[in-house]
């Protein structure tokens, strides 16, 4: 294999964990359009954006101002419990103290931010409105108090208990801390803006012209595709991911949200469903001005086969 084609294989290798199939078509790529696979790796790198990647730990950390998912919330003396539409109280869902973050160039430098989700079989999910947060919500103290207490907190507060509340995605565990540590997140496959983005690679380098669609050539780089665009973290930054389709490519009014606050993907732990991408997404604007008032929260799944 020639030197540019091996440094080109090598880059794409490390920008992505390919499976067996995904080195074979790189492989075979390589073979017949190495210039097409140089162009798209350097396409992948491009289209990277810095992440917070988030590993839930059971015994991690989970005190009442740790970063964890579930668990007891830090609550200021006097606050309510967030409810959703018909007055239920929400469940915390994750919480997040900036102090313990990574050194990072999006996240508040200090304070909690939390998130809210409703216990319901659609976990606060308004598919009306993603915007609207009535049955969910992410809110942040800037300021902690002190004097706060758990035992306090739980006068107020009911956390959901694993194995006795049906409608939440802790499975297991009432409660686990987090681990960071900083990355970099590529972009999904259904993200509503990568078809023009590869639309426009593919234009470039003439393929359209030199493959008929449905061929040999096309299967390889759907699989390969596929593969490198595939963000399946739990993170904080990084790029939104999806398992259905995007809900900003419909809906020309949520296209100014482009910033994961959070977004889960597969995890043991934290599972909204066997194959599932949660998002909590917050236009840049706003997370600059600390308003956290409208964020889009939208999951989607893959069904489950019979």
């Amino acid at each position: 294999m020639p030197q540019d084609i091996t440094g080109v294989r090598e880059k794409l290798l490390s920008l992505a964990q390919l499976s067996a199939e995904g080195v074979e078509a790189l492989d075979w790529l390589l073979g017949v359009a190495p210039g097409f696979v140089g162009e798209l790796s350097s396409s992948v790198a491009q289209l990277r954006s810095p992440m917070i990647s988030i590993s839930t730990e059971m015994e991690g950390a989970t005190g009442l101002l740790d970063s964890k998912f579930g668990g007891i919330p830090y609550l200021p003396k006097g606050a309510e419990v967030p409810k959703d539409a018909l007055g239920n109280p929400l469940g915390m869902l994750a919480q997040v103290n900036c102090t313990q973050l990574p050194k990072n160039d999006f996240y508040p430098s200090e304070g909690i931010l939390q998130f809210w989700i409703g216990r319901d079989d659609m976990y606060g999910l308004e598919p009306v409105d993603l915007t609207g947060n009535r049955n969910s919500r992410v809110i942040y103290y800037e300021s902690l108090e002190s004097g706060v207490t758990a035992q306090g907190v739980l006068a107020h507060y009911a956390v959901p208990r694993a194995g006795e509340e049906e409608n939440w995605p802790l499975r297991g565990t009432d409660c686990c801390g987090m681990r960071f540590d900083e990355g970099q997140c590529e972009m999904s496959m259904l993200d509503w803006q990568v078809d023009s983005y590869l639309q426009r690679l593919i234009t470039d380098t003439g393929l359209e012209e030199r493959y008929e669609f449905g061929s040999e050539f096309w299967n390889q780089v759907s699989t390969l595709l596929w593969e490198l665009f595939d963000p399946d973290y739990v993170r904080l930054g990084g790029n939104p991911a999806f398992c259905v389709g995007d809900p900003r490519e419909a809906e020309e009014r949520y296209r100014d949200y482009t910033f994961p606050l959070l977004a889960i993907g597969s995890d043991d732990i934290v599972e909204f469903a066997e194959i599932a991408e949660v998002n909590f997404l917050i236009r840049p604007a706003d997370l600059a001005k600390r308003d956290f008032s409208r964020v889009l929260y939208y999951w989607d799944c893959l069904e489950e086969e019979d």
